[in-house]
């Protein structure tokens, strides 16, 4: 299927893994220039190879700590300096597992760090670049609901996400934003224990 994304250049944040790794594959299928943003470089060094595989020969992978702002800042400064712009930007990272009544203030903040900040301030360190260009997209994964996931805690992180994309689309020249929520999907666990207010297998 022909998306009409030959040439134009995305970037995917988490893209070495999981949904995000099947979204930078999309858009080398298509033609495009992706850049991979994620921290294991194993597993980055694999995907830019699988991504080249694909006819994508410009891929390029960065190792970043999406919850450092200045790690964000140098990654989308390396982007700018390679391409210039960028037509679409993926952020798929979200957080993990975790439990509203257990979380300490810690746990909360670490959450908050990689579940919304770093979309944010990947936004940010983008937006020259995504200005830059002919025609741009952001698209936000907002929740990643996995059945061993407490909803109460889901839900909050869920809500902030929406105000923050909210208020991106203040911005005219970013009606080009949308935000997508996956559905929930069983995951097999030896041993799982059930928590009050998780959901269960049917």
């Amino acid at each position: 299927m022909d998306l009409g994304l030959q040439g134009s250049a995305a970037v995917v944040t988490g893209g070495s893994k999981g949904m995000g790794r099947a979204i930078a594959a999309a858009f080398a299928d298509d033609g495009a220039r992706v850049a991979v943003l994620a921290r294991g470089q194993a597993a980055i060094d694999d995907t830019v190879a699988e991504l080249r595989g694909r006819g994508c020969p410009d891929a390029v992978g960065l190792s970043v700590d999406l919850t450092d702002p200045s790690a964000i800042e140098g990654a989308f400064a390396t982007i700018g300096e390679r391409w210039g712009e960028i037509n679409s930007l993926i952020n798929t990272i979200g957080p993990g597992d975790g439990y509203f009544e257990t979380l300490d203030d810690g746990g909360w903040d670490a959450t908050m760090q990689l579940g919304l900040m770093a979309m944010v301030r990947c936004t940010r360190a983008a937006l020259p670049l995504l200005r830059a260009a002919e025609w741009a997209r952001i698209v936000n994964f907002a929740a990643h609901l996995h059945l061993s996931a407490d909803p109460r805690f889901i839900h909050v992180l869920r809500h902030l996400l929406d105000y923050a994309h909210r208020c991106l689309l203040n911005a005219p020249e970013m009606q080009g934003a949308r935000t997508v929520r996956p559905g929930a999907f069983p995951r097999r666990r030896r041993g799982r224990r059930t928590h009050p207010g998780s959901v269960s297998p049917r």
